[in-house]
């Protein structure tokens, strides 16, 4: 092939993925039986570049947080890091039953989290036109590694993730409140335009996760 000629088109799709595995190397999951091997062992592909191409790929990454190729495994056993299940999932294709509490994948400096109760398990398209609850917390704190069953209710004042790389601050979208049962269980639920002060209980409405 030659510079700039075209060797492939990848249809409507924005982006493609990237995705390498070895097999030597396992992430920890705090319950890795959810996970099928690929999962447990997926590695960003710029770990097996020259270094001067692996240089020339972070001029142009914008992801400035180390690792700079990104990470996928977030959970710390005991505490709200992490990835989370509705009580029930059997399969990673029931996508509505997730939870996650990280990093974003670009401004790794974030806590992210990411509900997905809005979308529909199953074929993808089924989901055009959905997303799920997308969230940066205001103030970033308490990180979710430091949130125990011993931390009892805690509170995050959300709003969207993009609205915090806008130009003008965004005004709190409403407040997430969970609590770990156990090391295992977590209680979660979202009071839309509630402020912190107005939210003191779970409600009937609240969800309980897993690992």
């Amino acid at each position: 092939f030659k510079v700039g000629e075209i060797i492939a088109s990848i249809g409507v799709h924005p982006g493609f993925d990237i995705g390498l595995n070895d097999t030597k190397h396992a992430h920890y999951f705090a319950n890795p039986d959810r996970y099928p091997i690929e999962y447990r062992s997926y590695i960003p592909f710029t770990d097996y570049l020259p270094t001067d191409l692996r240089d020339e790929i972070w001029v142009i990454n914008p992801r400035t947080v180390e690792p700079r190729g990104g990470k996928i495994d977030y959970d710390v056993a005991g505490t709200l890091s992490g990835n989370w299940f509705l009580e029930g999932t059997t399969s990673l294709e029931q996508w509505s039953r997730q939870l996650i509490f990280a990093r974003h994948e670009l401004y790794a400096d974030q806590v992210y989290i990411s509900d997905a109760s809005p979308l529909s398990d199953g074929d993808g398209k089924l989901n055009q036109g959905k997303t799920p609850l997308l969230w940066f917390i205001f103030g970033n704190e308490p990180l979710p590694e430091n949130v125990t069953p011993a931390s009892g209710k805690v509170k995050y004042s959300v709003a969207a993730w993009w609205k915090f790389r806008a130009s003008v601050p965004p005004s709190p979208e409403g407040t997430l409140m969970v609590e770990l049962i156990q090391d295992n269980k977590l209680k979660y639920e979202w009071f839309p335009g509630k402020t912190l002060d107005e939210v003191v209980e779970f409600t009937s409405s609240a969800r309980m996760y897993e690992r």
